[in-house]
């Protein structure tokens, strides 16, 4: 017989707040909770057997894929994407998320169950990929996966892919009922890791950082739209590690758009994105190809900090309106000047 959840997730917390804004679930979606994969799995058959995993334990599971496609053990480009799914105000309450980018795997970090403010699990390891999207929804409880009854390690060659031996099964039992508290001992929220992606304002200046590019090569950044307003221009300076980015120049002006339309045919400009932040993109184009920067300048330090980090000046607009019909900020992207852990770290783990 299916275990039902005491609450939401049966570990003593207390509930979590109803998502009032999500969709009606029949009953069928609340006794049987979306799966969502999102891997740097690529496409080899590491997908299927995640998959293959998940169904031997739940056979009806509902498995649907967010993306394989996170660049190799880029745990930053990785979280900032689960965490803009998490948050998306569509998904249902319920709803399992496993991801991993896991360049640790099978080391000492530890396998986490999160549960989160609005009724949703994180099923992922302890390196910071879950952290954006729990700060986002907010954390009701953290569970260390130590039952190992719950998983498929007994049958595991190796621990070198855990998001087959481990956190699928783990998914698995929790759409099937299993509470969460049933998987381990509850972990303190403040010895979780955590990416530090801060964020800081005042009324001259606005600091960042890069976090992703897109599939169209549009790089994103975690400034907010309203940092800047439309039809301002923008002074962008790119760097990483000390080094600038920019080809030709040390930088470019840029205008702000609403959106890409808007923007000059084949021109690189902001954009106030989807995603509630600022974009550099080129229209009908790929601005991470134009402006030469890739996935090795963006990343974490070993403390979890960006590698970059964007700085918007606004005092430079202040100075230049009163001597010029338009309106610059400086944009500068330098290095966090911490010790670095490139994007592309090294090794062989499949997670």
């Amino acid at each position: 017989m299916k275990k039902r959840r005491e609450g939401i997730y049966g570990c003593g917390c207390e509930n979590g707040r109803k998502f009032g804004s999500a969709r009606l679930q029949s009953e069928f979606e609340r006794d049987n909770p979306l799966i969502c994969l999102l891997t740097y799995y690529k496409r080899d058959e590491a997908p299927y057997l995640v998959r293959s995993a998940i169904r031997v334990i739940k056979p009806d599971a509902r498995i649907e894929d967010i993306t394989h496609e996170i660049p190799a053990f880029n745990i930053l480009s990785g979280a900032w994407r689960l965490a803009r799914v998490v948050s998306a105000p569509t998904e249902a309450e319920g709803t399992i998320y496993v991801a991993v980018v896991d360049p640790g795997v099978g080391g000492e970090r530890k396998n986490l169950i999160i549960g989160t403010k609005d009724g949703r699990y994180l099923v992922g390891p302890d390196n910071g990929l879950l952290s954006l999207a729990f700060q986002e929804a907010g954390l009701e409880c953290a569970v260390s996966i130590d039952n190992w009854e719950l998983t498929l390690r007994r049958f595991a060659k190796s621990s070198t892919f855990e998001g087959k031996d481990v956190f699928g099964p783990v998914a698995a039992h929790l759409a099937n009922g299993v509470q969460i508290r049933e998987f381990g001992e509850k972990v303190d929220p403040n010895h979780l890791r955590q990416i530090n992606l801060s964020l800081e304002s005042t009324p001259k200046l606005h600091k960042g950082h890069l976090v992703d590019i897109d599939e169209f090569g549009n790089l994103r950044t975690n400034i907010e739209n309203g940092s800047l307003d439309a039809l301002d221009c923008a002074r962008v300076i790119v760097s990483c590690r000390g080094l600038k980015l920019f080809d030709r120049t040390a930088y470019r002006d840029l205008d702000v758009r609403t959106n890409f339309e808007s923007g000059k045919d084949g021109s690189v400009f902001l954009v106030r994105s989807s995603t509630g932040c600022l974009d550099i993109v080129k229209k009908q184009g790929d601005a991470s190809r134009e402006l030469r920067i890739t996935f090795n300048q963006i990343g974490l330090t070993a403390d979890l900090r960006p590698i970059s980090e964007v700085l918007i000046d606004r005092s430079i607009a202040d100075r230049d309106a009163r001597g010029a019909d338009r309106n610059p900020v400086s944009i500068d992207v330098r290095s966090s000047g911490r010790e670095c852990v490139p994007s592309m770290l090294c090794g062989n783990a499949v997670g």
